[in-house]
């Protein structure tokens, strides 16, 4: 009727301008409020949401964020497509599986429905080099494994090309820096004329696309070791190398190989990689052509590369601030911000969550730093034997029985004194000569004796639990344990012990306080106090008895610990390490007996707890 109507959409149309755009602002607020009010974990592609969970929260997430879309309005799809919380889940044609994330390693593969398909498209086009590649990494690359993240700072590595002289020289290069292990190393030379030959055959003059490329492949192949499961961030100074890495993808036919070698590495090494622009002005001093490197320009580039504090507006500072008064958090106040998400339970494994990741992450630290010592040595000769894949498990082999706090210990020593050999040109263990000299540049440096006896207790360290019998010399050497010694009387510096009066308010607590679980950790404490035991073996605690006489008074306590520094020990094979505390202490009563009481909580008590945190929690 050629009249104009105006109506009020209640949905996007489907092909609007923008709107896809549009929904995935919506989406994205959502997946916001709900991580940031109900701190639900879940992220979502386009209109799929997903969500992780711990073990034993799963109902109630699930009704959370139910509740939480009906409440704003929106209708989630029922039936098939509404999946029920498991250990692996589908999205978008990727398995996501937690089925070992008990040991800190979520698998992430294509659906298996899905295969059949790719392999049959893949094979109508096998005749194209590309697709040929992609069929082979298909097939021998095998579920992603994503691992957890570690204290182990990123590797950072630098890479650089250069094309001069209309491209008659044409360079590349790469600085790789390891904050962890404090590995340093560079490469540099001219591209080989065939490459050049070839990048020109397409009629071009200017290569250096070509020269900021390929350092980055090669610097993957040659530090795959070092790279190997590791955050990494590469800095790049071409913005069109760099989009071409992140996207895998470049139209330039001849770039194409070193992309496809690019993933073959990412696939083969396990990283996470992040490329980042490096800019000339940043004062990284590298030449491609000679290979010289100013370490302390790179550093100083890192960090000047962190993140600088985000620009305040004019009423956040001066006295506007005054006025306006500071920026205030949108979500304050409301439910879900002030109280902490529980850990994940610890399922079918008896060492702590804590402990495994810290143990974890040490033995990837000494894998990195023994994979450069020289196969000179029968133990290192026989790691390299191994396929990469396989070392981390003959590392854990050797050294997984040890504490990590030992293995960080250790390996804090060992790593000064390997980075001050390869300074000097030299293999690791070098002689006793350039270990004496080492200790006495400790020395001179005003590093206390205990750091050099620290590294003398490493080198003995390595040599008995590594088998490594050329640290001989260097261990028993006169001279080396002369440097260590101290040579002045200082006061020991340590945490004073527990006073009578301290204990009696100990007592006190276990005694009197209405809370059950400060009755519980006073006990625990004089546990440890009156068992004369570390803190750290309590924690490992696997049996309690209580030692009654024949009046049936507690007399003492004993608590079997089944993880603890002697456990390798002849003696203590297959049995826990008793301690024992008397029932008597610094006051009359019978601890024992009341701390026995206080675990055992009884059910009015523990009615009594859950209802004052009911009334403390007002979740509404």
């Amino acid at each position: 009727d050629d009249r104009v109507y105006f109506f009020e959409a209640v949905a996007l149309p489907f092909g609007g301008v923008s709107a896809v755009t549009g929904f995935n602002r919506a989406a994205r607020s959502l997946k916001l409020a709900m991580s940031r009010l109900l701190w639900i974990i879940n992220t979502s592609y386009y209109d799929d949401f997903c969500q992780i969970e711990v073990s034993g929260l799963e109902k109630s997430a699930a009704q959370a964020a139910e509740r939480f879309m009906a409440l704003l309005g929106w209708e989630i799809a029922r039936g098939d497509k509404l999946k029920p919380f498991s250990s692996s889940f589908n999205i978008l044609g990727v398995t996501v599986s937690f089925d070992r994330s008990a040991e800190g390693a979520i698998h992430v593969s294509n659906k298996q429905e899905r295969l059949p398909d790719l392999w049959k498209l893949l094979l109508q086009m096998e005749s194209d080099p590309g697709l040929r590649l992609a069929l082979e990494v298909l097939s021998e690359a095998g579920p992603r494994e994503v691992l957890r993240w570690g204290e182990a700072p990123p590797v950072l590595v630098f890479t650089d090309g250069a094309c001069e002289k209309d491209g008659a020289l044409t360079t590349h290069g790469a600085v790789l820096l390891d904050p962890a292990t404090g590995v340093q190393e560079f490469f540099g030379e001219r591209m080989p004329d065939y490459l050049v030959q070839r990048w020109r055959g397409q009629g071009l003059k200017q290569l250096v696309f070509f020269a900021e490329l390929l350092p980055v492949a090669v610097a993957k192949a040659t530090w795959q070791h070092v790279l190997r499961n590791r955050l990494c961030i590469f800095f790049l100074d071409n913005e069109a190398a760099r989009a071409c890495l992140i996207r895998s993808f470049t139209p330039v036919a001849n770039a194409t190989s070193i992309l496809m070698d690019v993933a073959k590495q990412d696939v083969a090494s396990h990283s996470l990689n992040w490329y980042s622009r490096e800019f000339v002005s940043s004062g990284l001093a590298f030449t491609p052509a000679t290979g010289s490197v100013d370490v302390g320009a790179a550093v100083a580039f890192a960090h000047q590369s962190l993140p600088a504090s985000s620009i305040k507006h004019c009423w956040e500072q001066g006295f506007w601030s005054q006025i306006f008064g500071p920026p205030r958090d949108p979500f304050e106040d409301m439910d879900g911000t002030s109280y902490k998400r529980p850990d994940a339970p610890l399922v079918e494994s008896p060492e702590e969550p804590k402990t495994k990741l810290a143990r974890s992450e040490v033995l990837c630290l000494w894998g990195a730093m023994l994979e450069t010592w020289p196969r000179s040595l029968e133990i290192i000769d026989q790691l390299m034997q191994l396929a990469p894949e396989s070392r981390g498990s003959m590392v854990e082999d050797l050294l997984g029985h040890k504490a990590p706090a030992t293995l960080r210990k250790r390996y804090r020593s060992i790593v000064g004194y390997d980075g001050f050999l390869k300074s000097k040109g030299m293999e690791f263990p070098g002689t006793e000569e350039s270990f004496y000299v080492y200790l006495c540049q400790m020395r001179d440096e005003g590093k206390p004796a205990s750091s050099r006896k620290s590294l003398l207790e490493a080198i003995t360290f390595v040599r008995f639990v590594l088998g490594m019998q050329d640290l001989k010399s260097l261990g028993e050497s006169r001279r080396c344990h002369g440097s260590a010694r101290q040579k002045d009387f200082r006061p020991r510096k340590q945490a004073s012990p527990f006073s009578v009066d301290e204990l009696s308010r100990l007592h006190l607590v276990l005694e009197r306080d209405p809370e059950p679980w400060n009755r519980v950790m006073a006990g625990t404490v004089l546990l440890a106090v009156y068992g004369r035991t570390r803190w750290e073996d309590l924690e490992h605690a696997e049996t309690l008895i209580v030692d009654r006489d024949s009046a049936g008074t507690a007399a003492f306590i004993e608590a079997g610990v089944g993880v603890h520094k002697t456990m390798g020990a002849k003696l203590m094979r297959g049995q826990l390490l008793p301690i024992v505390a008397p029932a008597v202490g610094v006051v009359e009563s019978n601890w024992v007996e009341q701390y026995v009481q206080a675990r055992s909580l009884e059910s009015d008590e523990a009615g009594a707890w859950i209802r004052r945190f009911q009334d403390a929690v007002d979740i509404r």
